[in-house]
């Protein structure tokens, strides 16, 4: 074994994040240990996203129907509470615009485009 710096000298935050590997794992490892109705609501919120031309996200609003629709969410202050879950992990962001509450996923495409991939075969194994 080698000193604890030496061995994760190349995991510094800057050389995760150049190649999107730790975002992408990351993320991946935190929905193995959520809820099914948390990747759930997460997943709806990365289609959503990638679905947009400029990756804004999603509103408040549309965000909590769509959940509510798919029987993930029966109540507002259920919706919260999965809110909360998932950003007190940071993958999911919220930002105001325009007067509009919009919550995202603060990743690049390219690693949305892979954690849905790695989604879908996970369900489909499931």
């Amino acid at each position: 074994y080698q000193p604890y710096q030496a061995e994760t000298k190349a995991n510094t935050p800057e050389a995760f994040h150049a190649s999107g590997t730790c975002e992408t794992a990351g993320v991946t490892s935190v929905l193995g240990a959520l809820t099914k109705n948390s990747r759930d609501v997460f997943h709806i919120l990365l289609v959503a996203q990638l679905a947009s031309a400029d990756l804004s996200g999603l509103a408040y609003h549309k965000f909590y129907e769509r959940c509510n629709a798919n029987f993930l969410v029966t109540s507002d202050q259920s919706f919260k509470i999965l809110l909360l879950e998932l950003e007190d992990h940071d993958i999911i962001k919220r930002k105001k615009v325009g007067g509009a509450e919009l919550l995202y996923i603060p990743l690049e495409k390219a690693a949305l485009k892979e954690i849905h991939e790695k989604i879908t075969q996970d369900n489909m194994q499931a």
